[in-house]
């Protein structure tokens, strides 16, 4: 039997390693590895047979094309393990790589089943091209050395048919990967048969040290081929310290490597390393401190730093061990208890209701309140439950407002308002500069745009309508003279039938069922969008959230969708046809008309007053005056007032005033008289006409149920009719307990990829739970 080789892991310290080999594929920790990097064909291969102290198929180009991960311990039993940890990208192709897991029988041929590896992973020895997955070979036996290395495919710079430059640069980037990890120590391999400036994985190490100098700390350099070396000045000046220095702080070695002829010739390693001695007791490599020459050299120099790092990383590895715990907890939470009885299935339900309840009251409300998390927690360690549902203060993005239910539902109830005062009619009455301006919805448009919540997008979509057409006084009146005579009833010569005040009314509205219709579509956007991110924070399961989607909460919201549009659609209906309610509230407008009256009278001497003051000390005429005082005067009276509650009597006024006041500036001095009986007239003209007095009424009557209809949508239909119902109505205890047992089973009922996964979660549990122990009795 051959001697025992040196451990690169001392036997206190296996338990320590043996844990940090078992969390290696757990995609949140980084446990420190020994990485092997060097360039195709410098002698790495030889180098790992001499460390390992076994003979594997790596001379053949089979685990050049991905990394290899060697796990040897010592054991009275000899035994093989061989699986294939795949790389983090993997989705489909995971599970068929982790079921390739197996024991080795004692007499099968490695290289065989490493070939069978190379197939699962997609790189089988037909096809040149290279795979990330790590194939992980463990071996126990009496004669083995206590180690753990992670073999890396070797670096080329030279592309040829079969190495592509897609190939050298996944080698690239997953060499650079492995080094940049700061848990890692590199063994870095240099063939001395080639000048030192024509490797590349040198170069790679010397980029890397410029963003990381504390590289230098993890990179041991190990010099082959110094037999067959095309400078053995150059390669003793390695070892020396004098090229290459800045690449590690610790001292270069040299090995001999084992040639093709004497493997073939069934050398033992045991006769390698004899030859290796006595070649470096020759010629100059004398002068080669010992501690720098053999495989016993770098045996000693790898366990040291080896030892050094991992102590020095335990502290961060224990914090990444008890945060992928603090994860694996969650996602058993997550998971619930087993759920295979009905009493299982409803608890379960009702603890995802209780949650979502919770979170839609709370954005109803507008109260915005997140609840606390009651949950145990280390320093820094996430968890679901203590990630707020509700933003914080200051953030406005898009992504915060749809959580903000009430601050969303109240930005498009406004931007409703601002849509029904400037689209609402069909037809406006505009007025030149000298009647008193035109009416413009631009103020609402730069109001909506610029102070709104809402996206350009959804104002343009939901909010913006057709422009209202326009026409002026004269023709507006013309043309209710005519429909007046077009529904004449047996109303007296004079006066208008009711069916001309309705159907102006209802041409003025015509607009309102589709604005509104949109406003609702707009919030039930919002709505649904809340309802789903609420949903997906009460419960972490996708296939549940989608049968209570389709079992109750869509249900649930399609008929209370219903219900509002339905609600909306009476709330038109109220103002069709003349409603009488509607009508009462004229009185307010009777008894505005008189004092009309009065105001105009005094209106006209007041301006007219303030004219002959000004005109004594100042020319241009009464344009001149009117322009620069007069205007500006009746524009700020009348809306001071509150007279005139609609822009058609307003307009009229107006127009007349100025024309009274123009025709009396005309005259002599002594106006008093005059203007008394110009206003007198003016204030009588102003519903003299069947056709004015259609457009007062219908106008005045059209403020009033605009108003109002405005308030009851966003008040009644959207307040009272949609938000208050959300947290008592879509999803509730009630629903739940009301549902039958095949319902309760096909929603709540626990799948058998979810029991897997949750199995799957506690066997890792376990398995971080025992590593974080043996962690921590080595950290002390």
């Amino acid at each position: 039997m051959s001697s025992i080789p040196q451990d690169l892991i001392d036997p206190k310290q296996i338990a320590l390693f043996d844990a940090i080999d078992r969390v290696s594929g757990f995609q949140g920790i980084d446990p420190p590895e020994l990485v092997v990097i060097g360039d195709q064909s410098n002698g790495k291969s030889s180098v790992l047979e001499a460390i390992a102290r076994f003979q594997f198929p790596v001379h053949d180009g089979l685990c050049t094309r991905f990394p290899i991960k060697l796990i040897l311990r010592r054991s009275k039993e000899e035994r093989t393990y061989i699986s294939i940890t795949p790389e983090p990208s993997r989705t489909v192709e995971e599970k068929e790589l982790r079921e390739f897991a197996r024991q080795i029988p004692p007499h099968d041929d490695l290289k065989a089943w490493i070939e069978r590896a190379a197939t699962v992973m997609n790189v089988p020895s037909t096809v040149k091209k290279f795979s990330d997955d790590v194939l992980v070979i463990k071996k126990y036996g009496p004669d083995l050395p206590c180690l753990s290395l992670l073999d890396l495919p070797g670096l080329f710079r030279v592309e040829t048919e079969n190495q592509d430059r897609a190939s050298r640069a996944q080698v690239e980037a997953m060499v650079q990967r492995y080094i940049k990890s700061q848990r890692n120590i590199v063994l870095l391999v240099v063939s001395a048969q080639s000048p030192f400036n024509t490797h590349t994985a040198p170069e790679t190490v010397q980029k890397l040290l410029r963003d990381d100098p504390g590289l230098a700390e993890r990179v041991v350099g190990v010099l082959t081929c110094p037999d067959m070396a095309q400078s053995p000045d150059e390669a003793i000046s390695l070892l020396k310290g004098q090229v290459y220095s800045e690449l590690s702080k610790h001292p270069w070695v040299t090995v001999k490597n084992q040639t093709n002829d004497e493997r073939e010739s069934r050398e033992t390693l045991e006769e390698r390393d004899l030859k290796e001695e006595m070649f470096f007791c020759e010629g100059r490599w004398q002068s080669v401190p010992q501690a720098q020459k053999g495989i016993k050299a770098l045996r000693t120099t790898l366990k040291e730093v080896l030892w050094t790092h991992t102590r020095h990383e335990l502290r961060g590895l224990i914090d990444e061990v008890r945060r992928e715990i603090a994860k694996s907890e969650n996602a058993i939470a997550g998971f619930g208890q087993p759920r295979d009885t009905r009493e299982a299935q409803r608890a379960y339900l009702s603890n995802i209701v209780g949650k979502f309840q919770k979170l839609v009251r709370e954005g109803v409300d507008g109260s915005y309140r997140n609840e606390d998390c009651k949950k145990s927690h280390l320093t820094q360690e996430s968890c679901p439950d203590c990630t707020p549902f509700f933003p914080r203060f200051g953030d406005n993005s898009p992504e915060s407002q749809e959580r903000r239910l009430c601050s969303r539902v109240r930005a498009l109830c406004r931007a409703f308002a601002i849509a029904m005062r400037r689209f609402g009619k069909t037809k406006i009455v505009v007025y030149d500069a000298e009647g008193g301006g035109a009416i413009d919805g631009a103020s609402n448009d730069e109001e909506l745009g610029e102070r709104s919540l809402l996206s350009p997008d959804t104002i343009k979509e939901f909010y913006t309508h057709e422009e209202p057409s326009r026409t002026d006084p004269r023709s507006y009146e013309r043309y209710v003279d005519d429909q007046i005579e077009q529904w004449r009833g047996g109303e007296p010569r004079g006066e208008s039938s009711h069916r001309v005040y309705t159907g102006l009314f209802e041409e003025q509205s015509d607009k309102w069922l589709n604005i509104a219709t949109k406003h609702l579509v707009a919030t039930w956007k919002s709505v649904r969008r809340f309802v789903e991110l609420a949903l997906a924070a009460a419960c972490s399961d996708s296939e549940l959230r989608d049968s209570l989607k389709k079992h109750t909460i869509d249900p649930q919201l399609k008929e209370l969708e219903q219900e509002a549009t339905k609600d909306m659609k009476n709330l038109l209906h109220c103002h069709d046809h003349g409603m009488s309610g509607f009508y009462d509230s004229f009185i307010d407008f009777q008894r505005i008309q008189p004092h009309t009256r009065d105001f105009a009278g005094r209106l006209a001497h007041s301006l007219l007053d303030g004219y002959e003051t000004a005109a004594a000390g100042k020319s241009g005429g009464f344009d001149s005056w009117y322009q620069t005082i007069g205007e500006a005067l009746l524009n700020t009276i009348l809306p001071k007032n509150g007279l005139f509650i609609n822009d058609v009597v307003r307009g009229e006024l107006v127009g007349m005033v100025r024309g009274t006041l123009a025709q009396l500036a005309d005259t002599s001095s002594n106006t008093s008289p005059m203007a008394e009986g110009a206003a007198i007239k003016l204030a009588a003209q102003v519903g003299s006409t069947a056709s004015k007095r259609v457009i007062e009424h219908v106008e005045t009557y059209y403020e009033i149920s605009m108003l109002a209809f405005v308030g009851y949508v966003n008040a009644l239909v959207i307040g009272k009719g949609i938000l208050q119902k959300l947290p008592d109505t879509i999803l509730t205890h009630e629903l739940v307990d009301g549902l039958d047992a095949e319902t309760l089973k096909y929603i709540a009922g626990e799948t058998t990829d979810v029991t897997e996964k949750r199995e799957k979660e506690k066997q890792n549990l376990e398995v971080l739970k025992g590593v974080l122990d043996t962690l921590t009795a080595f950290h002390g």
